[in-house]
Protein backbone atom coordinates (compact mmCIF):
# COMPACT_ATOMS: atom_id res chain seq x y z
CA UNK A 1 0.00 0.00 0.00
CA UNK A 2 1.53 3.18 -0.93
CA UNK A 3 0.45 5.28 1.87
CA UNK A 4 1.60 3.00 4.21
CA UNK A 5 4.07 4.70 6.64
CA UNK A 6 3.94 7.82 4.62
CA UNK A 7 3.24 10.18 7.76
CA UNK A 8 5.56 11.36 10.25
CA UNK A 9 2.76 11.40 12.97
CA UNK A 10 1.45 7.87 12.10
CA UNK A 11 5.54 6.41 11.91
CA UNK A 12 5.34 7.60 15.78
CA UNK A 13 1.85 6.26 16.92
CA UNK A 14 2.73 2.66 15.22
CA UNK A 15 6.32 2.72 17.17
CA UNK A 16 5.04 3.52 20.52
CA UNK A 17 1.66 0.86 19.78
CA UNK A 18 5.26 -1.64 19.09
CA UNK A 19 6.13 -0.25 22.40
CA UNK A 20 3.01 -0.89 24.19
CA UNK A 21 2.43 -4.07 22.67
CA UNK A 22 5.80 -5.43 23.65
CA UNK A 23 5.07 -4.61 27.23
CA UNK A 24 1.91 -6.34 26.49
CA UNK A 25 3.70 -9.32 25.37
CA UNK A 26 6.30 -9.30 28.27
CA UNK A 27 3.35 -9.49 30.64
CA UNK A 28 1.51 -11.96 29.05
CA UNK A 29 4.54 -14.35 28.98
CA UNK A 30 5.73 -13.68 32.62
CA UNK A 31 1.78 -14.34 33.81
CA UNK A 32 2.19 -17.76 31.77
CA UNK A 33 4.94 -18.44 33.14
CA UNK A 34 4.31 -18.65 36.65
CA UNK A 35 0.75 -19.97 35.79
CA UNK A 36 2.98 -23.10 34.38
CA UNK A 37 4.95 -23.43 36.93
CA UNK A 38 2.07 -23.29 39.54
CA UNK A 39 -0.16 -25.97 37.74
CA UNK A 40 3.48 -27.67 37.05
CA UNK A 41 4.44 -28.08 40.39
CA UNK A 42 1.22 -30.17 41.40
CA UNK A 43 1.23 -31.85 38.83
CA UNK A 44 4.77 -33.14 39.25
CA UNK A 45 3.20 -33.67 43.21
CA UNK A 46 1.43 -36.75 41.35
CA UNK A 47 4.04 -37.71 38.64
CA UNK A 48 7.48 -36.15 39.14
CA UNK A 49 8.30 -37.34 35.13
CA UNK A 50 4.95 -35.91 33.83
CA UNK A 51 4.72 -33.01 35.09
CA UNK A 52 8.21 -31.84 34.94
CA UNK A 53 7.87 -33.11 31.17
CA UNK A 54 4.35 -30.81 30.55
CA UNK A 55 5.74 -27.93 32.11
CA UNK A 56 9.27 -27.85 30.04
CA UNK A 57 7.01 -28.44 26.85
CA UNK A 58 4.56 -25.50 27.73
CA UNK A 59 7.30 -23.11 28.64
CA UNK A 60 8.82 -23.87 25.44
CA UNK A 61 5.77 -23.17 23.38
CA UNK A 62 4.97 -19.67 25.45
CA UNK A 63 8.83 -19.06 24.52
CA UNK A 64 8.34 -19.09 21.11
CA UNK A 65 4.91 -17.67 20.62
CA UNK A 66 6.86 -14.56 23.13
CA UNK A 67 9.81 -14.43 21.03
CA UNK A 68 7.94 -14.54 17.35
CA UNK A 69 5.41 -12.12 18.63
CA UNK A 70 8.64 -9.79 20.13
CA UNK A 71 10.67 -9.79 16.48
CA UNK A 72 7.14 -8.87 14.73
CA UNK A 73 6.78 -5.56 16.95
CA UNK A 74 10.36 -5.11 16.72
CA UNK A 75 10.63 -5.14 13.11
CA UNK A 76 7.62 -2.86 12.65
CA UNK A 77 9.07 -0.74 15.38
CA UNK A 78 12.50 -0.24 13.11
CA UNK A 79 10.13 0.17 9.92
CA UNK A 80 8.64 2.73 11.15
CA UNK A 81 11.59 4.76 12.59
CA UNK A 82 13.84 4.31 9.57
CA UNK A 83 10.64 6.10 7.61
CA UNK A 84 9.88 8.55 9.93
CA UNK A 85 13.79 9.60 9.47
CA UNK A 86 13.16 9.08 5.86
CA UNK A 87 10.41 11.52 5.54
CA UNK A 88 12.10 13.95 8.28
CA UNK A 89 15.26 14.55 5.92
CA UNK A 90 13.08 15.25 2.70
CA UNK A 91 10.93 17.84 5.02
CA UNK A 92 14.70 19.11 6.33
CA UNK A 93 15.84 19.46 2.63
CA UNK A 94 12.58 20.93 1.06
CA UNK A 95 12.99 23.67 4.37
CA UNK A 96 16.61 24.19 3.59
CA UNK A 97 15.95 24.72 -0.25
CA UNK A 98 12.52 27.20 1.01
CA UNK A 99 15.06 29.16 3.88
CA UNK A 100 17.19 30.38 1.10
CA UNK A 101 14.55 31.29 -1.08
CA UNK A 102 15.82 35.21 -1.17
CA UNK A 103 19.66 34.40 -0.88
CA UNK A 104 21.44 34.42 -3.53
CA UNK A 105 21.70 30.91 -4.82
CA UNK A 106 23.20 29.54 -7.46
CA UNK A 107 20.67 27.03 -7.91
CA UNK A 108 17.86 29.36 -8.35
CA UNK A 109 16.24 31.98 -10.98
CA UNK A 110 16.80 35.25 -10.30
CA UNK A 111 13.52 36.44 -11.65
CA UNK A 112 11.39 34.45 -9.96
CA UNK A 113 13.38 33.25 -7.43
CA UNK A 114 12.03 30.02 -7.79
CA UNK A 115 14.77 26.86 -7.96
CA UNK A 116 16.13 26.12 -11.70
CA UNK A 117 15.93 23.13 -13.60
CA UNK A 118 19.22 21.16 -12.03
CA UNK A 119 18.07 21.52 -8.61
CA UNK A 120 14.42 20.74 -8.95
CA UNK A 121 15.64 17.60 -10.57
CA UNK A 122 17.92 16.76 -7.49
CA UNK A 123 15.50 17.67 -5.44
CA UNK A 124 12.68 15.58 -6.98
CA UNK A 125 15.00 12.44 -7.29
CA UNK A 126 15.53 12.79 -3.38
CA UNK A 127 11.91 12.93 -2.94
CA UNK A 128 11.34 9.51 -4.74
CA UNK A 129 14.47 8.44 -2.92
CA UNK A 130 13.50 9.24 0.49
CA UNK A 131 9.69 8.53 0.33
CA UNK A 132 8.84 5.93 -2.26
CA UNK A 133 5.82 4.82 -0.62
CA UNK A 134 3.89 8.19 -1.55
CA UNK A 135 2.12 9.63 -4.01
CA UNK A 136 4.44 11.39 -6.53
CA UNK A 137 3.31 13.67 -9.94
CA UNK A 138 5.23 15.93 -11.97
CA UNK A 139 3.81 18.62 -14.19
CA UNK A 140 5.63 20.57 -16.56
CA UNK A 141 3.93 23.73 -17.50
CA UNK A 142 4.48 25.96 -20.60
CA UNK A 143 2.89 29.36 -21.50
CA UNK A 144 1.41 28.96 -24.86
CA UNK A 145 1.91 32.50 -26.00
CA UNK A 146 4.76 33.87 -24.53
CA UNK A 147 6.65 34.49 -27.55
CA UNK A 148 3.72 37.35 -27.85
CA UNK A 149 5.13 39.59 -24.25
CA UNK A 150 8.53 39.11 -25.50
CA UNK A 151 8.03 41.18 -28.69
CA UNK A 152 5.49 44.18 -27.28
CA UNK A 153 7.61 47.18 -26.99
CA UNK A 154 7.44 47.52 -23.57
CA UNK A 155 10.60 45.27 -22.51
CA UNK A 156 9.26 44.55 -19.07
CA UNK A 157 6.16 42.70 -19.97
CA UNK A 158 7.93 39.42 -20.44
CA UNK A 159 9.81 39.58 -17.01
CA UNK A 160 6.62 40.89 -15.50
CA UNK A 161 4.47 38.22 -16.86
CA UNK A 162 7.01 35.48 -15.36
CA UNK A 163 7.46 37.14 -12.17
CA UNK A 164 3.66 36.86 -11.85
CA UNK A 165 2.99 33.27 -13.15
CA UNK A 166 5.61 32.40 -10.36
CA UNK A 167 3.73 33.83 -7.81
CA UNK A 168 0.04 32.53 -9.06
CA UNK A 169 2.03 28.71 -9.10
CA UNK A 170 2.97 28.86 -5.61
CA UNK A 171 -0.37 30.09 -4.50
CA UNK A 172 -2.55 27.49 -6.44
CA UNK A 173 0.02 24.64 -5.25
CA UNK A 174 0.97 23.47 -1.67
CA UNK A 175 3.69 24.36 0.20
CA UNK A 176 4.69 20.66 0.38
CA UNK A 177 4.81 21.02 -3.59
CA UNK A 178 8.44 21.87 -5.78
CA UNK A 179 7.92 24.64 -7.99
CA UNK A 180 10.77 25.40 -10.25
CA UNK A 181 10.99 27.21 -13.75
CA UNK A 182 12.77 24.99 -15.73
CA UNK A 183 13.18 27.04 -19.15
CA UNK A 184 12.34 30.51 -21.06
CA UNK A 185 8.19 30.13 -20.86
CA UNK A 186 8.67 26.39 -19.22
CA UNK A 187 8.03 25.90 -15.48
CA UNK A 188 7.57 22.28 -13.60
CA UNK A 189 6.02 21.45 -10.30
CA UNK A 190 6.88 18.06 -8.18
CA UNK A 191 3.08 17.20 -6.22
CA UNK A 192 3.89 15.22 -3.15
CA UNK A 193 1.60 12.80 -1.45
CA UNK A 194 -1.51 13.72 -3.34
CA UNK A 195 -4.25 11.40 -3.01
CA UNK A 196 -6.31 10.07 -5.86
CA UNK A 197 -5.86 10.27 -9.79
CA UNK A 198 -8.80 12.69 -10.06
CA UNK A 199 -7.12 15.47 -7.95
CA UNK A 200 -4.63 15.94 -10.02
CA UNK A 201 -7.40 16.42 -13.12
CA UNK A 202 -8.84 18.61 -10.79
CA UNK A 203 -5.25 20.86 -9.60
CA UNK A 204 -4.44 21.33 -13.70
CA UNK A 205 -8.13 22.49 -14.22
CA UNK A 206 -7.70 24.87 -11.29
CA UNK A 207 -4.32 26.34 -12.35
CA UNK A 208 -6.27 27.10 -15.87
CA UNK A 209 -9.04 28.78 -13.94
CA UNK A 210 -6.24 30.59 -12.02
CA UNK A 211 -4.01 31.81 -14.79
CA UNK A 212 -7.54 33.46 -16.52
CA UNK A 213 -8.71 35.11 -13.87
CA UNK A 214 -5.50 36.96 -13.06
CA UNK A 215 -4.28 37.96 -16.75
CA UNK A 216 -7.87 38.59 -17.72
CA UNK A 217 -7.34 42.35 -18.27
CA UNK A 218 -4.25 41.69 -20.64
CA UNK A 219 -4.51 42.81 -24.50
CA UNK A 220 -4.04 38.94 -25.72
CA UNK A 221 -4.72 36.53 -22.37
CA UNK A 222 -2.17 34.08 -21.02
CA UNK A 223 -2.76 30.42 -22.23
CA UNK A 224 -1.08 27.53 -20.51
CA UNK A 225 -0.51 23.57 -21.83
CA UNK A 226 0.30 20.92 -18.78
CA UNK A 227 1.85 17.45 -19.10
CA UNK A 228 1.23 15.46 -15.93
CA UNK A 229 3.46 12.47 -15.52
CA UNK A 230 2.79 10.06 -12.44
CA UNK A 231 5.18 8.43 -10.24
CA UNK A 232 5.05 3.92 -11.12
CA UNK A 233 7.98 2.89 -9.31
CA UNK A 234 10.04 4.38 -12.47
CA UNK A 235 13.35 6.10 -12.71
CA UNK A 236 13.36 10.10 -12.37
CA UNK A 237 14.30 10.40 -15.87
CA UNK A 238 11.28 8.53 -16.96
CA UNK A 239 8.83 10.46 -14.97
CA UNK A 240 10.70 13.65 -16.74
CA UNK A 241 10.52 12.10 -19.93
CA UNK A 242 7.07 11.55 -19.92
CA UNK A 243 5.88 15.00 -18.34
CA UNK A 244 7.54 16.63 -21.50
CA UNK A 245 5.87 14.86 -23.89
CA UNK A 246 2.88 14.82 -22.51
CA UNK A 247 3.36 18.52 -22.69
CA UNK A 248 4.07 18.21 -26.06
CA UNK A 249 0.86 16.71 -26.51
CA UNK A 250 -1.40 19.33 -24.80
CA UNK A 251 0.52 21.99 -26.76
CA UNK A 252 -1.27 20.33 -29.88
CA UNK A 253 -4.37 19.55 -28.16
CA UNK A 254 -6.74 22.80 -29.35
CA UNK A 255 -9.48 21.46 -26.95
CA UNK A 256 -7.08 20.36 -23.85
CA UNK A 257 -5.04 22.45 -22.03
CA UNK A 258 -3.46 19.40 -19.98
CA UNK A 259 -2.78 15.83 -21.04
CA UNK A 260 -1.22 12.27 -19.06
CA UNK A 261 1.40 10.20 -19.86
Amino acid sequence: MRKLFSNKTFNAIVFLSCVFFAFIDCEFFRSMVESTAAEGSLMMAEDAASGQEWMKNALIVYFLIFVGVLIVLISIAVLSILNYLQIASAAKLFETVQSDRHGENDNRDTLTGLVNRDMFLFIAGKELELSPEVNHALFFIGIDNFGYYERRPDGEAARRLLAEFAALLKSVFRDRDVVARIGADEFAVMVNDYHVHNNLKSLAERLNASVAEKFASETEPVKISVGISEYYDDELESLVKRAEEALEIARLDEKNIYSFA
